[in-house]
């Protein structure tokens, strides 16, 4: 009878300890930028820092990005808008985002843009 108990116990605990591991959401993918202080074109530029800080892989991450401009070439395989959607830009081409990953990318504009955690997919194995 013991024996049984402390499987059922270990069973829960393990249950409970697997679940802890991968409780994230959004809130994981922290999103900052700064002003570089340079201009491009008359314009200011901005630096955008991205990264997953969930222990589990998020994969096609977008963040809300209504009216997103630049006169600064931003490289689509990092951070574009998504096709026919005004108001989400995709990360990495939605490829896996790893725990402690990050993009970097800088663009240029009248004012920031408030970017902000749309979507992801999280995959924990």
């Amino acid at each position: 009878m013991a024996a049984s108990l402390n499987i059922l116990f270990a069973i829960v605990m393990l249950s409970l300890v697997g679940k802890g591991f991968c409780q994230c959401d959004l809130t994981n993918i922290k999103v900052s930028q700064v002003s570089t202080g340079k201009l491009i074109e008359g314009k200011a530029e901005y630096e955008v820092t991205v990264s997953n800080n969930c222990v589990c892989d998020q994969k096609s991450v977008t963040l809300n990005c209504v009216g997103f401009d630049t006169v600064e070439k931003v490289d689509p395989a990092i951070f574009r808008k998504v096709d026919g959607d005004d108001g989400h830009c995709i990360l990495k081409n939605g490829e896996i985002f790893h725990q402690n990953d990050f993009v970097k990318f800088n663009y240029a504009w009248d004012t920031s843009f408030d970017l902000t955690p749309a979507r992801s997919r999280i995959g924990c194995s």
